[in-house]
């Protein structure tokens, strides 16, 4: 019995040792996980309005194409290719990652906690909405990252549109790393926040 065992155990150690040489010994590494995050310079940037502390804003919904609504993170490599990193994924769903980040930027640059991401619950008091529809956002190492959107602003509690409207920022990446394009995708999103704080701020009465 003893001797069954150990050639079942010498057959077994045997197709290791072959998958291993098969693979050149190589292990394969675990990916890497990024997260969009608030620059940190924006925090020193002033309300966009003084009595823009009294506007209540919900964010959402942020509505992404397929493409991007997966763990792996897309490069551009030409105009009609895409490519996925399996190595460099983001941490969380890009969609509450991205809606998360904008949500926390426009409470920065209105200087006002009343900021609710949505889905918000009917006894959080929302004067006005925004919502948008992301068209593109990806980027190149050592290249630009583009983030092109259509955004609406609601009032009346989401009840009457105020405006709609197209934007698209670029920003380059700082070096070749994955890090530096996520970096400088961070920068496109606190460039569309101070492009709709601006917007919203005006509302302010």
């Amino acid at each position: 019995m003893t001797s069954i065992r150990l050639l079942r155990l010498g057959g077994i150690f045997a197709i290791a040792s072959f998958i291993v040489s098969a693979c050149g010994g190589s292990v394969t590494p675990p990916p890497n996980f990024f997260v969009l995050s608030t620059p940190e310079g924006l925090a020193a940037e002033k309300p966009t309005k003084k009595r823009s502390a009294e506007i209540s804003l919900g964010v959402g919904p942020i509505v992404l194409p397929p493409h991007l609504d997966r763990p792996q993170i897309v490069t551009k490599s030409t105009r009609h290719k895409l490519d996925l990193d399996e190595f460099n994924q983001w941490a969380e769903p890009l969609k509450d990652n991205f809606t998360r980040v904008l949500a926390e930027n426009l409470s920065i640059l209105l200087g006002t906690d009343r900021v609710a991401v949505y889905p918000w619950r009917s006894s959080i008091p929302v004067g006005y909405q925004v919502s948008a529809e992301v068209v593109r956002f990806d980027g190149q190492l050592g290249g630009n990252s583009t983030l092109v959107v259509r955004w609406n602003v609601f009032g009346k509690g989401g009840r009457e549109i105020l405006f709609t409207r197209r934007s698209v920022f670029t920003k380059r990446s700082n070096g070749t790393s994955f890090e530096g394009m996520v970096s400088a995708m961070s920068d496109t999103i606190a460039a569309f926040s101070r492009e709709i704080a601006a917007a919203t701020g005006a509302l302010a009465p």
